[in-house]
């Protein structure tokens, strides 16, 4: 609990300094401080809290050309030379191991 609250006060203090170094990199024409972001947060939610999203005010969203393939061409295209990423081999052979070790801890249990 302590390491939550710690890492958190951390991310709070990294927000306050990237804010502090983002005011001092402004171009000087603005210096109202603390009380400048604040104003900029209240402009920025209340243009948010204003919004209207409309149709025509979305952007358009163009979908792709289907592609008119066969199952043979599709796997045609994507076969590959390598081996395969799973061999069955291994994998039986760990599961078999995984069943004779999980056989023999079952005689092992007392209650």
């Amino acid at each position: 609990m302590v390491s939550l609250v710690v890492w958190t006060l951390v991310a709070l203090a990294a927000a306050v300094v990237v804010l502090v170094v983002a005011s001092r990199g402004n171009d000087g024409s603005r210096s109202g401080g603390p009380r400048e972001v604040l104003t900029d947060v209240r402009a920025g939610l209340a243009s948010w809290r204003s919004r209207k999203t409309t149709p025509e005010a979305t952007a358009r969203v163009l979908e792709p050309e289907p592609v008119d393939a066969t199952f043979d061409e599709f796997f045609a295209a994507a076969e590959v030379d390598d081996d395969a990423y799973l061999q069955l081999d291994d994998l039986a052979d760990t599961l078999l191991r995984a069943r004779d070790l999980a056989s023999r801890g079952v005689g092992l249990v007392r209650r």
